[in-house]
């Protein structure tokens, strides 16, 4: 019932409702067939049916219709999606297919520091990028990120939906990992299509969030782009100390796009959650 409240509800509302308010309506107009007409128990099977057709309809499609079609679709991606697979199996990549938010724009900048003479880096980090929700009904969203506490991860910065936050960090005793959320509520977000032009949509169906942060590493060592949802094209951009070899995943077929001695690194294909794509630095005096 929800997608008659969106952008195209006028259209769904012709298309489903409308036919059986119609069925309905005629049903019912034959209460008043005169009793000295011909075909009177003709009619009253005739104008029953249509009664009862048009309360069944409007029943199923108003409160039914996304019962079964979630049922239908749970039974379907048993025999389709990881068919043969255990369920665990099944219910990891059912997860996968059936998410709602995408990232979009997604473009993550580090900026690796060396200190002459130390044996450490600093590692300056933006990630921005826009959520959008590819349901039928609105989805709510709040950023979170997580960092090994090993790194010293230092948060300057959040943005989202046109404010800035000052989220303090949490830290899991047992794991060391840091993370930050914001205590204020979830914002929602819109409904919109697939393949709607991101420039396009209003701004109730978009997320903006830029985190800006800090971390101290090795100087020969890597970190992970872990992606936490579906994203589409994502760019990968690294700079840093001239003393240092900067270098990220490059996909086989092909996917990635990058420029020799050039800093951008563009995928030009999708992830999922839990995938990740790779940054490496190194000293240029250390050998491969």
């Amino acid at each position: 019932m929800r997608a008659f409240f969106a952008k195209d509800g006028l259209r769904r509302f012709k298309r489903t409702i409308l036919p059986f308010l119609g069925v309905f309506a005629v049903g019912t107009a034959l209460l008043w067939w005169p009793t000295n007409w011909c075909c009177q128990e003709f009619v009253k099977a005739i104008r029953d049916a249509l009664m009862v057709a048009g309360v069944i309809g409007l029943c199923i499609e108003l409160w039914s219709a996304d019962v079964l079609v979630e049922h239908t679709a749970d039974q379907l991606s048993e025999q389709l999606v990881g068919y043969g697979l255990p369920k665990a199996a099944q219910a990891v990549i059912k997860s996968l297919v059936h998410t709602r938010r995408v990232y979009r724009n997604y473009r993550v900048v580090y900026r690796i520091e060396r200190p002459e003479g130390s044996d450490r880096v600093a590692v300056h980090e933006t990630a921005s990028y826009k959520v959008v929700n590819n349901g039928l009904g609105p989805e709510n969203y709040k950023p979170k990120l997580f960092e090994e506490g090993t790194y010293k991860p230092e948060l300057k910065s959040l943005e989202y939906r046109g404010k800035r936050y000052t989220p303090k960090p949490e830290i899991n005793k047992r794991t060391g990992v840091v993370s930050w959320e914001p205590s204020c509520n979830e914002v929602p977000i819109a409904a919109s299509g697939a393949n709607e032009p991101i420039e396009g949509l209003s701004s109730d169906k978009v997320c903006d969030v830029r985190w800006e942060y800090r971390m101290e590493m090795p100087t020969d060592y890597s970190t992970v782009v872990a992606f936490a949802g579906v994203v589409v094209n994502p760019v990968v951009e690294v700079s840093g100390s001239e003393t240092l070899e900067l270098s990220a995943s490059q996909d086989e077929e092909h996917a990635c796009t990058h420029a020799e001695n050039g800093a951008l690194w563009e995928y030009g294909r999708a992830f999922v959650a839990g995938q990740h794509t790779r940054v490496w630095w190194r000293p240029k005096n250390i050998s491969s």
